[in-house]
């Protein structure tokens, strides 16, 4: 508060070092306090449901060419069920919708089945 202070009161000078020293401290890139471009703000994340959290957890567990491999077949399933939903789309004269929107939320645990009774033979 007081460096502050004497900053603001004229009573205390701002140099080169203590500029790339506050930057450096704040996680701005080199010249900020100098006029530079503003730090990119990082994008707000998607909240995770449960199922998708288990997917990134189960995820982080393989090994590179194991996450290559399942990567791959997620973004081909992912492009077909995206095909299906512009075609559908299309034929009921819609623009196609958003991938996150294509398909309703998978519940999180399965619902308790009803059991059928066994029907006399």
């Amino acid at each position: 508060p007081t460096f502050v202070s004497q900053l603001l009161n004229g009573h205390r000078a701002f140099g080169e070092k203590a500029a790339r020293a506050m930057e450096g401290r704040c996680g701005w890139p080199e010249g900020y306090l100098d006029g530079a471009a503003p730090p990119a703000r990082p994008a707000a994340a998607p909240e995770l449901s449960p199922l998708e959290s288990r997917l990134l957890a189960a995820f982080g567990d393989l090994i590179a060419k194991q996450q290559e491999k399942v990567l791959a077949e997620v973004e081909e399933q992912a492009e077909e069920n995206r095909g299906v939903a512009a075609a559908m789309a299309r034929k009921a004269g819609r623009p196609p919708k958003e991938s996150r929107e294509i398909l309703p939320p998978v519940p999180t645990a399965a619902a308790p089945r009803a059991s059928k009774k066994a029907r006399p033979a």
